[in-house]
């Protein structure tokens, strides 16, 4: 079976992410984004396949009992290329050393680990991607790419999400912190 982990957003992030993609259909003249009804999340583990998740669902438990100071703040957008825009996320450290015991864990079970899942990662809250050409990405990236936001989020779960099919995740199981 196919999962990743992630945090799904609620509260105030989720309601300002609903109207940001209301808003963002309106710039390109679509509702291909609210088609879409993506979850929002932020994605600690890329997708992954395993046929016993129960090992996973233990440490997240475990995990996320002795998780604290889980805050995040949200400073703007970014994108990858013209393929990708994203809420940028700038984690609190104990968010950062959650995010490095969880990547240790991973390997230690002999997970696959892809290049979205190094040190390095850009932790972000995709808002339009595959769905939009690189000319609608380009489109809203004029009318919202130099907005700076300051966006507190308390991450107060962790959520095992399996892929039913490529185009979404569902969610599996949630932990709560």
């Amino acid at each position: 079976m196919r999962y990743y982990i992630a945090s799904k957003v609620n509260g105030e992030l989720e309601n300002y992410y609903k109207i940001l993609i209301a808003e963002m259909s309106s710039v390109i003249n679509s509702k291909k984004l609210e088609e879409k009804a993506r979850i929002p999340h932020i994605t600690l583990k890329s997708p992954f396949e395993i046929q016993d998740i129960s090992l996973i669902e233990d440490f997240l438990l475990e995990s996320c009992k002795r998780f604290n100071n889980n805050n995040i703040k949200v400073t703007g957008f970014g994108k990858f290329e013209d393929r990708t825009l994203f809420l940028k996320l700038n984690p609190s450290k104990e968010f950062l050393d959650f995010y490095k015991n969880l990547q240790e864990y991973i390997k230690q079970q002999a997970l696959s680990i892809s290049i979205y899942d190094l040190d390095k990662k850009i932790f972000h809250i995709t808002i339009a991607n595959k769905e939009l050409s690189s000319q609608e990405i380009l489109k809203i990236w004029e009318s919202i790419g130099e907005r700076t936001l300051n966006i507190q989020h308390s991450v107060d779960n962790i959520c095992l999400f399996k892929n039913e099919n490529e185009e979404k995740g569902v969610i599996y199981k949630k932990f709560l912190i």
